[in-house]
């Protein structure tokens, strides 16, 4: 008896059938049969799996009478100044559980990771108040200061001994002279002004920082302060006549441990809202850095320009026809640089 095995049954085919007698056909029928027998057999038909027309997301789940809960703990400890996610909630519920007060490092290391990054950020804003780019500026600033002071627009009005009056004033130096030493001067303000632009993404990553521990602050502090208000709770209800001396003596061990705790959850609190005044120190910051960016821009790129326009008009060779208008308003640039650069 021959057994049959998988392999066997898997390639058995249909067989073909035979024409009925007396019928003849053609080659090309014959051909044509075995091909489509043959392609019946090879092609095997492809499953295709749809695609899900929305890729699902993970989302957080918070029980009601859980967000309730920790919303009116967040508002006892006014620290309802702002918006709370639902992840957070859910990472405030799940770390109350973790807290152990017979675990003297837990209590002094408690929100320990997100007060580190106070000496990041105080770090970064000394560099960004020290930053020798911005000493640069204003030294190249005075230097182009003091070479605009130098002429006197009513001295260049005067007809009467126009060269003598002008020579003068600008203590023999020739104006193109000048000119050299005032471009070399705003390429090199124009290199360190570049250096200060680069500050602006310092800032962004401090704001950020500061943002993220303002929160894991309230997260830490917000869950230490549920566990000991069920801690206290538990505490209250428990019939302390009726324990030996060894279990009344874990009870005050258990207070005292909570004590050291509430004085971390205090300290945290007072850390979170130095946090908080920090956002106004950096935003300050942030826009005193702007408006000296903005100044020096203006005056490199717009008020410079036009002076020396108006200066190689008004100091050339060549015959022009010089108006009172062009000395008003060569006075009134000059006017505003200076301003401008006494008050970058």
């Amino acid at each position: 008896m021959k057994i049959k095995t998988f392999g066997d049954m898997k390639s058995k085919t249909k067989p073909v059938e035979e024409e009925p007698v007396g019928k003849t056909s053609s080659i090309s029928d014959v051909f044509a049969r075995k091909n489509a027998q043959k392609n019946a057999e090879t092609i095997k038909p492809q499953v295709i799996n749809p695609k899900p027309l929305f890729k699902p997301t993970v989302q957080t789940v918070v029980c009601t009478d859980i967000k309730n809960e920790i919303s009116t703990v967040i508002a006892d400890l006014k620290l309802n100044d702002f918006h709370i996610t639902d992840v957070e909630i859910s990472r405030i519920n799940g770390l109350k559980d973790t807290i152990r007060l017979d675990d003297p490092n837990m209590i002094s290391d408690w929100g320990s990771a997100a007060s580190k990054s106070s000496e990041e950020i105080i770090n970064q804003l000394s560099e960004i108040i020290k930053n020798s780019s911005i000493d640069n500026v204003r030294i190249h600033l005075n230097n182009i200061f003091d070479m605009i002071k130098s002429f006197d627009v009513k001295e260049l009005k005067k007809e009467e001994s126009f060269f003598s009056n002008f020579f003068a004033v600008k203590k023999k130096k020739d104006f193109k002279t000048v000119d050299v030493e005032l471009l070399n001067e705003i390429v090199e303000c124009n290199k360190q002004l570049a250096k200060i632009k680069s500050i602006h993404n310092v800032f962004s990553e401090m704001f950020d920082k500061n943002e993220t521990q303002f929160r894991k602050l309230t997260i830490y502090i917000v869950s230490g302060f549920m566990f000991v208000k069920s801690k206290k709770d538990e505490l209250a209800t428990l019939d302390q006549s009726m324990l030996d001396f060894f279990a009344k003596q874990r009870i005050v061990d258990t207070h005292e441990s909570m004590s050291r705790f509430e004085r971390r959850l205090n300290t945290l609190t007072q850390l979170r809202y130095s946090v908080l005044l920090r956002i106004a120190q950096l935003r300050l910051e942030q826009k005193n850095i702007f408006m000296l960016i903005d100044n020096v821009s203006e005056v490199l790129t717009l008020l410079i320009p036009s002076w020396r326009q108006q200066m190689l008009t008004l100091t050339s060779t060549a015959k022009v026809n010089v108006s009172n208008d062009m000395y008003s308003s060569l006075e009134s640039i000059q006017n505003m640089l200076i301003q401008k650069i006494e008050n970058p």
